[in-house]
């Protein structure tokens, strides 16, 4: 039997707004990456049909909205999406209405990955999330999980925090980007498109789901191996402090 590990799921939502309060998701990319290998296991992506504002939890959702240009009467009753993210992302919700999939149905499918992304069933070694910037992506994906009723605690790896909301752990590329650029005082911005190209990874369509997802599991793969090979024990500094440094 081989050693344990814990897979990594690439995550991408596109989505109508930038609050996960009050915009609704409509796009989700996803890829299971192995953690040794970077082998790509399997992939996910979706649109997601508008959905109505419900009740989530103790919080009941208004239907009222600050900027009603940016709603017709057909969608009064739904999360707003606002023309500048539509329009950003290059998403209808003509589009959605025709490909998109009911948000109980990606909320399936999702959990389906993570549950891949776990194939021994192991309490321990639950998937972990990767993404560039994925804070704003784990607030949609709590919206979502909130909506659905979906206790993610099951199925990611984390821990709840202060108030009792499960928090689930990840790799971050922004991250990890502005620590391997630190030194190098030309780079300035570390957004995805840039650092694709800057590191030779492909992005063929920026701010569709998918792509993004390849771009990012791409950009990790490069930061990895690039930590792996630059010692066999990882140690490269003389100036490391040893448990020894800190004795009072």
């Amino acid at each position: 039997m081989g050693k344990q590990v814990n897979y990594i799921v690439c995550l991408d939502f596109e989505t109508g707004g930038l609050s996960p309060n009050d915009n609704a998701v409509t796009q989700v990319g996803m890829e299971i990456l192995h953690p040794v290998t970077f082998k790509s296991i399997a992939t996910y992506a979706s649109y997601i049909t508008p959905y109505p504002q419900k009740e989530i939890g103790t919080k009941k959702k208004s239907v009222g909205i600050k900027n009603k240009r940016e709603r017709t009467d057909k969608t009064n009753d739904l999360y707003i999406y606002t023309d500048k993210a539509l329009e950003y992302t290059n998403i209808t919700l003509d589009k959605l209405y025709k490909l998109g999939k009911p948000i109980d149905e990606v909320m399936n499918d999702m959990l389906d990955m993570f549950k891949k992304a776990n194939p021994d069933n192991a309490r321990n070694y639950k998937p972990i999330m990767l993404g560039q910037n994925l804070i704003f992506d784990v607030g949609f994906l709590q919206h979502m999980a909130a909506y659905c009723k979906i206790d993610l605690g099951k199925y990611l790896d984390g821990s709840k925090d202060f108030f009792g909301n499960f928090q689930p752990n990840y790799f971050d590329t922004l991250h990890l980007l502005k620590q391997y650029y630190a030194p190098d005082e030309k780079v300035t911005s570390h957004k995805l498109g840039l650092m694709a190209d800057k590191l030779g990874i492909e992005l063929v369509d920026a701010h569709d789901a998918m792509a993004d997802v390849k771009a990012t599991s791409g950009l990790f793969e490069v930061l990895m191996n690039n930590m792996r090979s630059s010692g066999g024990d990882g140690v490269t500094s003389s100036s490391v402090r040893t448990r020894d440094h800190f004795k009072f």
